[in-house]
């Protein structure tokens, strides 16, 4: 009864007050999406989009937060992202290639997820925790902020690989490495910080 009526109150302002419908709720509820819908100025949050099973090709967002979209397996090819990128409890696999560039990167129990795209610049913090199909990092990765890959099955660290704060490494294999080894793996890359294994 309440979502009618929340319908039903929003395609009124649409119509008669010249505002938009927010994507989110076009996304969630099958409305119809303009091509003035795929910019979005702010950031799209989808909480709990469980009959949600793409997005469309062309959106351009400040930031992108998804969490518990249960059907949704892949982003657009032709997403950006101008902002961070916050993916959690879903069963998408990878990123699109054509992303080059978020903000931050969080991926939180995406348990199919397995790649990411080559030459993905993250600005800020990498965050990867319970993704155990994620075993590699692509090369010449870079992440602008600190990088925390503990309790996933990363077993090695790229060549190229760029971190401009620290790396977290607890419950990972790369334990057994010692911090000389790694920064050694990476060749011509760095690791600014230090290397934190609890």
């Amino acid at each position: 009864m309440e979502k009618e009526a929340l319908k039903r109150m929003l395609e009124f302002f649409e119509k008669k007050e010249n505002h938009r419908i927010p994507l989110s709720f076009k996304l969630k509820n099958n409305k119809p999406i303009t091509k003035e819908d795929l910019y979005v100025k702010g950031d799209l949050k989808i909480v709990n989009g469980f009959n949600l099973t793409s997005l469309p090709e062309g959106l351009n967002v400040g930031a992108l937060r998804l969490l518990n979209c249960n059907n949704l397996t892949s982003l657009p090819k032709e997403l950006n992202v101008r902002g961070d990128l916050y993916l959690s409890d879903m069963p998408i696999t990878s990123l699109p290639e054509g992303l080059k560039k978020v903000g931050s990167l969080s991926l939180i129990s995406c348990p199919n997820f397995s790649s990411l795209p080559k030459g993905l610049e993250v600005e800020g913090p990498f965050i990867l925790l319970m993704c155990p199909n994620l075993i590699s990092l692509p090369e010449r990765f870079r992440v602008g902020h600190n990088c925390l890959l503990s309790s996933s099955n990363i077993t090695s660290l790229p060549k190229g690989l760029e971190i401009e704060g620290h790396l977290f490494i607890k419950y990972t294999a790369l334990t057994k490495y010692t911090d000389e080894e790694l920064r050694k793996m990476i060749g011509s890359g760095f690791i600014k910080g230090k290397i934190i294994r609890q």
